[in-house]
């Protein structure tokens, strides 16, 4: 009965972080088909759209070590809470008071801190209410040497994409074995040295994560416009993404394997026994 109590609690602790996901993916990606109309109000350029992308991602970068060491402090629950009303409170100054290019660029930044808390936070309460012990017996590192080039080859793909449904369908596929697919394995990944090392820390280190993988995301809207100023296409863009997939697959390669018995990862955390909140 203790056992069904606590399976039931982990599923639902799962179920809200999925559903919280959901709606901070969903906030990021609203924003992307209104630049088109964006930049025809404020009569921008393409590396300008950018920049507004770009300056939310910068702060939502910065925020990741941070709210991970401040989630390890004050609770990871409470931070997500305070954190989740400021991005609510960015996206509706955003919609209601953004009159110029640079209140855009305010309230876009403002919603990347608030947003920025949630992944460090709700991978460090993830990695707490399931087991991180678990062996790689499904071989990751061969997963991601095979993701990575079929990543870049849906990406390659895009370029050739002349309708709505092949593009459609080259997302679909990019979903599939993509980024999508790669941060599930890359968590569990980072989670579970991570676990082995501190437990208690866990906030701290996904945080140190997350930052790593998203510094592109900074980068990247500002050089995509960029190149799209220069070439007059995104096609090049594009090129340049899947060359990056094929880079990351080439980097998997040199990982190496460290294993964990399960009796020293107990050994390490017995003494410890954190609230996953």
């Amino acid at each position: 009965m203790h056992n069904a109590e606590i399976n039931k609690t982990s599923l639902l602790i799962l179920i809200a972080l999925c559903l919280g996901w959901t709606l901070i993916y969903a906030d990021r990606t609203a924003l992307y088909p209104l630049l088109s109309v964006i930049g025809k109000d404020f009569n921008l350029s393409a590396t300008l759209l950018g920049t507004i992308t770009g300056s939310y991602f910068l702060v939502y970068v910065a925020m990741q070590i941070p709210s991970g060491m401040l989630a390890d402090k004050i609770g990871k629950k409470k931070l997500l809470i305070i954190t989740f009303f400021i991005a609510g409170v960015a996206l509706l100054g955003f919609g209601l008071f953004a009159r110029s290019y640079i209140l855009l660029l305010l309230f876009t930044a403002l919603h990347g801190l608030g947003a920025g808390a949630f992944y460090p936070c709700a991978y460090g309460i993830m990695l707490n209410t399931v087991d991180s012990k678990i062996s790689d017996k499904f071989g990751r590192k061969k997963i991601a040497l095979m993701l990575f080039p079929l990543g870049a080859f849906t990406i390659f793909l895009m370029t050739y994409a002349r309708s709505p449904f092949p593009i459609i369908l080259s997302l679909v596929a990019y979903g599939i074995v993509g980024k999508s697919s790669w941060d599930p394995i890359a968590v569990a990944w980072a989670g579970r040295h991570a676990a082995a090392i501190d437990k208690d820390a866990l906030g701290t280190a996904m945080g140190m994560f997350n930052f790593v993988g998203m510094m592109s995301a900074v980068v990247a809207p500002v050089v995509t416009g960029y190149i799209r100023d220069i070439t007059g296409s995104l096609v090049t863009a594009y090129y340049v993404a899947a060359a990056m997939s094929i880079l990351g697959g080439c980097l998997v390669m040199f990982i190496k394997l460290l294993q964990f018995s399960p009796d020293n990862l107990l050994h390490t955390n017995s003494h410890k026994l954190p609230n996953p909140l």
